[in-house]
């Protein structure tokens, strides 16, 4: 007993750590709320970014998520232009370029790659009901395996 305990405890140590290894090494996300980057980023995918970018490392054609207006939302655009002043900007699903010039201080990071779909899962997880449902799907479990030990006691 003590060693499926142990072990657990190493495996959900792992895991964390497999999970804490992306984000030390400055890798975050970003969710894509609109169509702009279809079909190339479909709405709903969760963009993963690399925020220790440097603004001289952008190239034309690179995916990058910035900060744009006074609420600062996030936007994931490709660069159309680079400029001494920033970056001019078009989603790809877009006509025209964007009308706004993307400061370096508005950079947030280079778009790795991204997870189709998977910014759906993470917003239910982040609401009222996917909060709920996780943590009564955590009560039943605890309470299978209370009810598991008891019964091998007897």
């Amino acid at each position: 007993m003590k060693r499926k305990i142990r072990n657990g405890i190493l495996m959900l140590l792992g895991m964390l750590l497999a999970a804490a290894a992306p984000f030390a090494a400055g890798i975050r996300m970003a969710y894509v709320k609109s169509g702009s980057m279809e079909p190339e980023i479909h709405v709903g995918s969760i963009c993963l970014m690399d925020t220790n970018v440097r603004k001289q490392e952008i190239q034309k054609g690179d995916v990058i998520v910035f900060s744009v207006g006074k609420e600062q939302a996030l936007v994931t655009h490709r660069v159309a232009d680079i400029t001494e002043k920033g970056f001019r900007t078009k989603g790809d699903g877009n006509d025209r370029k964007d009308p706004w010039l993307v400061s370096p201080d508005d950079l947030k990071g280079k778009v790795l790659g991204a997870i189709p779909y998977l910014g759906y899962v993470a917003a239910f997880l982040q609401s009222g009901q996917g909060i709920f449902l996780l943590s009564g799907a955590g009560i039943l479990y605890a309470g299978y395996l209370f009810c598991r030990k008891r019964m091998r006691q007897e």
